[in-house]
């Protein structure tokens, strides 16, 4: 499930997905929060089997995607 955090179609409280992280948040913040991400110098991360998937822009973060292990 992804979720655009700016434009037509922005999720309307993004601060709510992930505490701490909101629109424009940047690397740091996000390392800070999620912890190391699951590949060196890649903006994905896996918090409690959950894989989650930062998408930035020059303003910072614009988008998240979370995913699921098939169960």
């Amino acid at each position: 499930m992804t979720f655009r955090l700016v434009g037509d179609g922005a999720y309307p409280r993004p601060a709510a997905l992930i505490a701490g992280l909101t629109v424009g948040s940047d690397r740091e913040q996000a390392w800070a929060i999620l912890g190391d991400p699951a590949q060196a110098a890649s903006d994905e991360f896996v918090v409690q089997g959950v894989r989650i998937r930062l998408g930035y822009a020059a303003d910072g973060l614009v988008e998240i995607s979370l995913e699921r292990p098939d169960s």
